[in-house]
C-alpha cells in the first residue's frame, strides 16, 4: 500500500524515467553522441529507480520491510554515479583516462558490494538509526 508520503517520489520517477527513455531514443537516432547515451543511463538509474526506491521505503511499515529498500537506493546511487561521471566526461569532450576508470570500478564494486554483503559490513541491520523529524502542527 503507497504512503501520501511516497506519491512525491512516484512522480519524480515518472518523470526520470520519461527523461531517460527520451535521451535514449534520441541517442539510438544519433550514435554517435554519445553524452545522449550515458545521461540516459543516468536519469534511469539515479531518477527513476532510485526514486522508486524511495516509494517503496516510504510506504514500509517497519525498519526491517525498508531495510532492502534502503540498500537498494544506496547500490542504486553508486552505479547512478559511475553513469554520472561517464555523462561529465562525455559532455565536456574529456577523454576517458585512468582515473575515470577507477572511480567507475570502485562505484561499481561498492554498488555490488552492497547489494550482496550479509556479513554486516556494510549494512548493521540490527542497530536501526531511526529519525523523527519534528514537523509544525505537533507531527513527526
Amino acid at each position: 500500500m503507497m504512503t501520501y508520503q511516497a506519491v512525491p517520489t512516484v512522480i519524480m520517477a515518472s518523470i526520470g524515467l520519461f527523461v531517460g527513455v527520451s535521451h535514449l531514443i534520441i541517442y539510438l537516432r544519433e550514435p554517435r553522441r554519445r553524452e545522449n547515451l550515458t545521461f540516459a543511463i543516468t536519469c534511469l538509474l539515479g531518477g527513476s529507480l532510485y526514486d522508486a526506491f524511495c516509494a517503496r521505503l516510504y510506504s514500509s511499515g517497519s525498519v526491517a520491510e525498508g531495510m532492502p529498500w534502503q540498500r537498494a537506493q544506496v547500490s542504486v546511487l553508486e552505479f547512478a554515479t559511475v553513469g554520472l561521471l561517464w555523462f561529465v566526461a562525455d559532455f565536456t569532450g574529456h577523454k576517458p583516462r585512468r582515473w575515470l576508470w577507477v572511480l567507475s570500478g570502485w562505484f561499481l564494486l561498492s554498488g555490488l558490494a552492497g547489494l550482496v554483503d550479509q556479513s554486516g559490513l556494510f549494512w548493521r541491520e540490527d542497530i536501526p538509526h531511526v529519525k523523527l523529524v519534528p514537523l509544525p502542527f505537533d507531527l513527526q
